[in-house]
């Protein structure tokens, strides 16, 4: 899969791809805060977060996400 030219600039490990349930209602690459991020943590009390690289979402549904570590 081709990273979007809005998406080149994050750093490979911190690039995950989410739905967005901001403005853009569609999947989206986004930046993950922290590296080395587990599907099964609980995103709410370690503060773990996706920004949509496109309207500024903030996912914490982790166990959602997909990396993309191309």
């Amino acid at each position: 899969m081709a990273i979007p030219e809005y998406a080149r600039n994050v750093l490979p490990h911190r690039r995950v791809r989410i739905l967005c349930r901001g403005v853009c209602g569609v999947p989206r690459h986004a930046e993950a805060s922290k590296d080395n991020w587990l599907r099964t943590e609980d995103a709410v009390t370690t503060g773990l977060y996706a920004t949509c690289l496109k309207c500024g979402y903030q996912a914490r549904d982790n166990y959602n996400w997909d990396r993309l570590n191309s």
